[in-house]
């Protein structure tokens, strides 16, 4: 059959044109079908934190908006809060999980984080809760963070929110304890008789 459509366009070019015109029509008509009937996907994963101050042992709630018209009812996914220091992504805080629990890490065990379930059309809407580790080596003390939530998947791949990050202002009141400093020791010496 590839023979006959080669030699068909090299011998009797007209012949394959008008052979194949009648179903150019069909073509066209399934295509236009095709645009009209499929369903757009898109993907909306957005954020808005309760308040811009808080200090580092706070809780704070986070109303997270998802619509993922490419997911299938019923996938769950875990969300996870992360405080972090502009131009970097030394992540830290404790996100709040199903159970009331805070949990930090690892992040390997993503389901031990919040989960949700997105409906039939792929949408889910509620808050989560987040807080700062004040005892995380990327907490600096008091200043300005950034703030993002992240949707893992089943396999624990994150996908980060579309909004942008936020600033949160954090007030420390935890500080680490000074660490003792050796004791001097006596050293007895011997005298000579």
């Amino acid at each position: 059959s590839k023979n006959f459509i080669f030699r068909a366009m090299r011998e009797k070019p007209a012949l394959l044109f008008f052979g194949l015109m009648p179903k150019i029509p069909a073509l066209i008509f399934s295509f236009l079908l095709f645009l009209l009937l499929a369903k757009p996907v898109h993907a909306v994963f957005n954020f808005v934190v309760n308040k811009q101050t808080i200090t580092d042992t706070e809780e704070l709630t986070v109303n997270v908006t998802i619509d993922l018209s490419n997911s299938t009812g019923g996938n769950s996914y875990w969300l996870r809060g992360a405080f972090y220091k502009e131009g970097t992504t030394k992540y830290f805080g404790y996100t709040v999980n199903n159970s009331g629990t805070p949990y930090n890490g690892p992040y390997s065990d993503c389901q031990n984080l919040y989960q949700i379930t997105v409906d039939a059309s792929g949408d889910w809407s509620g808050e989560i809760k987040v807080q700062p580790d004040p005892e995380s080596s990327f907490f600096e003390g008091s200043g300005d963070y950034l703030f993002k939530v992240g949707r893992y998947t089943t396999n624990c791949n994150i996908a980060w929110a579309d909004s942008s990050p936020v600033t949160i202002q954090i007030s420390q009141t935890v500080f680490p304890s000074p660490s003792p400093s050796p004791s001097p020791t006596a050293v007895a010496k011997q005298l000579p008789d």
